[in-house]
């Protein structure tokens, strides 16, 4: 899976911050605390539009998907 961070440059999106990371097993499952599930992207505080784009390919019971989403837009998060 991998996670952007993304901000709206008046035309299009660009990815300013990301982080990519692998899990199987239990830790895809609720066995694990929500902190152990979890990952975070920080850059400065800019003024701007943000949104998150995530990413991934899930395997499971033997077959494949690739999923993308993006989160709703977050209007200037530094005021």
């Amino acid at each position: 899976m991998t996670v952007h961070l993304q901000r709206n440059d008046g035309s299009s999106w660009t990815t300013i911050s990301g982080q990519s990371f692998t899990a199987a097993g239990v830790a895809t499952t609720l066995q694990r605390r929500n902190s152990e599930r979890t990952r975070q992207i920080a850059v400065p505080c800019a003024r701007g539009n943000y949104r998150t784009w995530v990413e991934a390919t899930v395997v499971s019971r033997g077959v494949t998907r690739k999923l993308s989403e993006n989160s709703g837009e977050r209007l200037d998060p530094c005021s």
